[in-house]
């Protein structure tokens, strides 16, 4: 069976062989929306990515860490999550870039620099901003991860902790010790971890 090669990918989109090169080695110089187009074509022609570039070799990414400035404060939950994030991907090899998501930037839906310029492979969003939001970086064709909230609207993988169960086994521990005025300080609003442990 005749192997496809980047000039008849590039043939199908409309770009060059070495347009086609760049997407599926994961360079940057495109959008995130062309490098879709070119990968589905790959994949519905049914291109071989070569053993070389995916076996025997280690892989160092740029990992870029987003996080609503309204969860970034000294010493809190998220600014923990973050230090630990970023050592963890020093650990494996990669590397991480902090971009803080400004208010008027996530209410005008513009998207981070680190995107605009294309300087990452992969998306981590921390804390929650609005669904329109994290749904319109989800959407830009990177792989993205969702850190301590989700959203099933979302095309993005989420990552949460068993906050119910958690909330359960606090409470539990204040009853066993004769507490019966318990309450919850802090907005359960806030993300929607909290708020699928609080209420109710």
């Amino acid at each position: 069976m005749k192997k496809v090669t980047t000039r008849e990918i590039g043939k199908k989109v409309g770009v060059s062989a070495v347009t086609v090169s760049r997407a599926l080695t994961g360079k940057p110089g495109m959008s995130g929306a062309m490098r879709e187009k070119i990968l589905k074509a790959a994949v519905e022609m049914g291109y071989e990515w070569p053993a070389a570039e995916t076996e025997g070799k280690p892989v160092h990414l740029d990992i870029g860490i987003l996080i609503p400035e309204a969860f970034f404060e000294s010493n809190s939950f998220y600014a923990n999550l973050y230090k630990a994030l970023v050592q963890r991907l020093t650990d494996a090899g990669h590397y991480a870039l902090l971009e803080l998501i400004g208010r008027e930037a996530e209410d005008g839906l513009r998207l981070p620099m680190m995107l605009e310029n294309q300087r990452v492979r992969g998306i981590i969003l921390l804390g929650q901003p609005r669904k329109e939001y994290s749904r319109m970086i989800a959407g830009q064709g990177i792989p993205t991860v969702f850190m301590d909230f989700y959203d099933e609207q979302a095309s993005a993988d989420a990552v949460v902790g068993d906050n119910t169960y958690g909330c359960y086994r606090l409470t539990s521990h204040l009853m066993k010790n004769g507490h019966t005025r318990i309450g919850f300080v802090g907005n359960y609003r806030a993300t929607s971890s909290i708020s699928g442990s609080v209420k109710g």
